[in-house]
C-alpha cells in the first residue's frame, strides 16, 4: 500500500506536468485535444516511469532500456485509449453545456476531460509498472539478457547463490 501512495505522489507530479503541457499545446500552440494530450502525456509517463521506478520500486539495476520499451509500448496504448476517450467525453461535455445552456471556456473542457480520464489511467500505469518490474525481477533480465543466458558461465548458480544469501540476511 505504501508503494500505491508514493507512486501516486509521484505520478500526481507528472499529472502537473502532463496538464501543464496540455494546456501549452492547446491553448498556445493550438494543437487539437488528441494530438495535445498524446504528446503531454507521453511526456509525463516517461518522467513518471522514470522516478517511479527509481524512488518506488528502487530499481537500478541497468534494466532500464528494456522496460521502458515495454512500459512506452503499454503507455502509447493507454494514452491513445485516453485520448481517444478525451474526444468522446468532450463531446458529451459540450453537449451538457448545449442542453443547460451554459458555457466553459476551451480551457476549462480541457481541463474538465482530462480530470475525467485520469484516475483510470493511474490504476493501470501503476499496475502496470508492478508488473513490469515483478516480472522483470522474476526472469531476471538486465538490458535484454536472461538468467538462462548466464547459465552456461555457471551464471545460474551464481544468481541463486546471491538470492539464497539475500534472503537469509532479511534483504
Amino acid at each position: 500500500m505504501k508503494s500505491f501512495f508514493q507512486f501516486g505522489a509521484i505520478s500526481g507530479v507528472g499529472w502537473l506536468l502532463d496538464c501543464s503541457l496540455l494546456f501549452l499545446f492547446t491553448q498556445w500552440l493550438n494543437l487539437p485535444v488528441f494530438q495535445a494530450n498524446f504528446l503531454s502525456s507521453v511526456i509525463a509517463a516517461v518522467a513518471v516511469f522514470s522516478a517511479s521506478r527509481l524512488l518506488v520500486f528502487r530499481s537500478n539495476r541497468g534494466q532500464y532500456f528494456v522496460r521502458s520499451a515495454m512500459y512506452a509500448l503499454y503507455t502509447c496504448v493507454v494514452i491513445l485509449i485516453a485520448s481517444l476517450a478525451m474526444l468522446l467525453v468532450l463531446l458529451v461535455v459540450r453537449a451538457v453545456e448545449s442542453h443547460y445552456s451554459f458555457s466553459l471556456s476551451y480551457a476549462d473542457e480541457v481541463l474538465f476531460v482530462k480530470v475525467f480520464v485520469t484516475p483510470p489511467q493511474l490504476l493501470a500505469n501503476f499496475f502496470m509498472a508492478r508488473v513490469l518490474n515483478t516480472a522483470m525481477h522474476v526472469l531476471g533480465i538486465r538490458d535484454g539478457e536472461t538468467v538462462l543466458a548466464e547459465a552456461g558461465e555457471g551464471g545460474m548458480q551464481a544468481r541463486q547463490g546471491r538470492r539464497m544469501s539475500k534472503r537469509r540476511s532479511g534483504m
